[in-house]
Formats: structure tokens, sequence, C-alpha cells
């Protein structure tokens, strides 16, 4: 078929001036400004530490508030370490160990409408905030834009960087991740509500469905069977629409998951850019595919 052209305006469409944001993130893990990231990982395989790395990355002391819903929080040595460092950075953090409060109210979708409000609402819920029983900070909380001295993007503009406002964690909580009816929502919203989201499951069945596909990022750990086309790393690999042949994905799963020389077990994992088709062995190796 052959298709005729015809000029029909002088309409170009031109980027819009001035100062521009920065679209990647200031930190090495995502380089996406507000990642869903999920963890799939069974008992023992150094989730928790990864979470700790994640933090420690992401989390800035100048505009940050971590939101847990965890069932371990107070209880998990790992996560006593992870608040013990969020502490001594400074970084406002907010507990929970359920996603729903005492007399059964959803707390997620509370958070989901919160999240909507200007951030000087924020002062209601966050427990550091100026005038609060616990404030000890005499400025605001508000949000703010970093702009690094003198850098300018490949256009020669200035460039102002934003850091993570809010990071959610949800973890070791499977049955209400399962039957949440605002987790869906909350997914396809906190990109808009500046969230970077890591939620962590032991099985890929706790999550809706529908969730997987709203994941910027996968990170699996060791231990997913794989061996069938019916197996849960197969499932996981559908769910994730990556466009490249199951047998290759399992490859890349199995040697990036494999324990290191001399170990019998593995904490390794493999990281998946949903958005990019990237794959990585942790954070700091990344695969190159041959075609």
């Amino acid at each position: 078929m052959e298709l005729a052209e015809r000029k029909v305006n002088d309409i170009i469409i031109k980027k819009v001036p001035g100062v521009r944001l920065n679209t990647k993130s200031k930190d090495k893990l995502f380089g996406d400004l507000f990642p869903v990231v999920y963890l799939l990982a069974k008992r023992k395989t150094g989730k928790t530490t990864t979470l700790y790395t994640i933090l420690d990355h992401c989390a800035d002391p100048k505009d940050t508030i971590v939101i847990f819903f965890c069932g371990q929080i107070t209880r998990d040595p790992t996560y006593k370490s992870i608040l013990k460092r969020l502490q001594k950075r400074n970084i406002k953090y907010i507990p929970c160990d359920s996603m729903y409060g005492e007399n059964g109210e959803d707390e997620l979708a509370n958070l989901i409408e919160k999240l909507k409000q200007p951030d000087d609402d924020w002062a209601a819920l966050d427990p550091f905030a100026p005038g609060n029983e616990e404030a000890d900070d005499p400025e605001p909380v508000m949000p703010k834009l970093y702009k690094p001295d003198g850098e300018e993007d490949s256009d020669g503009e200035p460039v102002e960087e934003i850091p993570f406002r809010y990071i959610i964690v949800i973890d070791d909580l499977s049955d209400e991740i399962k039957h949440s009816r605002s987790l869906k929502k909350f997914l396809k919203e906190s990109r808009h509500m500046r969230c970077m989201t890591l939620i962590s499951t032991q099985n890929k069945n706790d999550l809706p469905p529908e969730c997987i596909n709203q994941f910027t990022h996968v990170l699996a750990y060791a231990k997913i069977p794989s061996e069938k086309r019916d197996s849960k790393l197969y499932q996981l690999f559908n769910d994730m629409s990556l466009n490249i042949p199951y047998d290759s994905f399992r490859e890349i799963y199995l040697r990036a998951t494999a324990p290191e020389d001399g170990e019998t077990k593995s904490h390794n994992f493999l990281y998946v850019d949903t958005d990019n088709i990237k794959f990585r062995k942790n954070f700091d190796i990344e695969y190159k595919l041959n075609n």
C-alpha cells in the first residue's frame, strides 16, 4: 500500500520553555522518579536487607516521609536497624503494623485521600510536623525543589531535582494485600502523589493479578520454582509482559540468583526494569542481551 502525504498546516510541536524538571531520580538504583517496586522473596533470602539499602539510598533527610505498613515493624531485628538508621539520618517515618486501623478502617484508602491533599494538610498525620507533640523542626514540612549548583541538562537549561516526597513500604502483610480493595488504586495513582512504593510478598499469588503490570521494577529472589511452564516464575514472566523468550528469562534468573562461589545459600536477586526490559544481578551488575 502506498501512502500519499500532504502538508495541511505549519504547526510544529515544541518543548515547553523554561526550567525543566529532571525525570531521572538522583539515586542509581531505579533511574525512575517515582518507581513502583515489587520484591518477590522467600524467607531468609535477604529481602529486608535489600529494603535497608533502598531506603538508605533513596530517602532524603530534607524532604522524605517513609510510611511503613509492616506486620514485623517493631519485632524484626533488621527492621529495628532500619528504624534506627532513619532516626540517625533525621528521616521522618510513620510505622504501621497493618493496613487496617483498630476499627477496621482502610488505612491505605485513607492514605490515598491524604496524599491528594495540599502538603500543609499533612501536619495532622506527620507526628514530626510543627505544632505536634514531638515536633523539633522549626520549618514547615513542605515539598522542596533542589537544583544542584550550576547543573544543566543536555539542552543547556537548568535541571531541578525532586527527591522522593514519600516512600511507602508494604511488607509481610500477604493476607491483607490479597484482599485489599485499595491496593490497585494506590499503585495506579502513586506516581501522581510523588510516591516511591516498595511491596514485598513471599508468593506471587498474594498479589491481585491486576497489580503486577503496575510495577516498574521487580526484584525476584532465589527459590522461585521455574522448571515447568505453569511454574511461579513463568507466571511472573507472563505478568510482566517481557518481550523475550521465557527460556532466556529463566536462564538470566538462574544465573543472577545462583549462590556465590563457596556458598550454599543465595541472597542474590534478579532485578528487572519492566519498562525498559533491562536486567541486573542485584543492583550493580547489568546483563546485556545478545540478539
